[in-house]
């Protein structure tokens, strides 16, 4: 497995993620009943979950610019089979890519390639494969990972390209 990295700043349009605050729009500020008490975590996750999302296309669109610039076409993004995401496929000759992307912005979560696991691989290869099933090609592929760290403080982003990830 090969790895390349780069890093790249500013981060435009990273501010138009927002971070929830400390006790910010979820929490409450007296005692609530049960009722409260999940009305207020439903919202938060609603929150939360905006947010990953919002993030997560952030991190894909930075991967995407990162494979451009390296000389791949990006010819998918998000496509979805019964197995799953494949997040990017990048082609470059008769070489096409079907890459995770994970992004993160803090190390409390551990580095975002860690978040790829065994059982993710083996249905990103699954996906992978039907993708090239549907459209008839017989080439050479390959799965990679791309790891978008973020850091808002210096306004930058360290991206980790893991190339021709194997699976036992």
């Amino acid at each position: 497995m090969e790895r390349d990295s780069a890093s790249y700043s500013p981060m435009v349009g990273l501010s138009d993620i927002p971070l929830l605050a400390q006790g910010g729009a979820a929490s409450a500020k007296t005692s609530p009943n049960a009722s409260a008490i999940l009305e207020i975590f439903a919202q938060k996750e609603i929150i939360m979950s905006d947010y990953r999302v919002r993030l997560g296309k952030y991190g894909e669109n930075l991967a995407a610019q990162f494979l451009t610039r390296r000389g791949y076409q990006v010819i998918e993004k998000n496509y979805y089979t019964q197995f799953g995401e494949i997040d990017l496929i990048a082609r470059s000759g008769d070489e096409i890519l079907f890459v995770e992307v994970k992004t993160r912005t803090a190390d409390k979560t551990g580095l975002p390639e860690t978040a790829v696991d065994l059982h993710k691989l083996r249905h990103l290869q699954k996906a992978a494969r039907i993708y090239l099933n549907c459209r008839g090609w017989s080439c050479f592929w390959r799965l990679d990972i791309i790891s978008v760290e973020l850091n808002r403080a210096t306004g930058t982003a360290k991206i980790k390209w893991f190339n021709n990830i194997s699976i036992s």
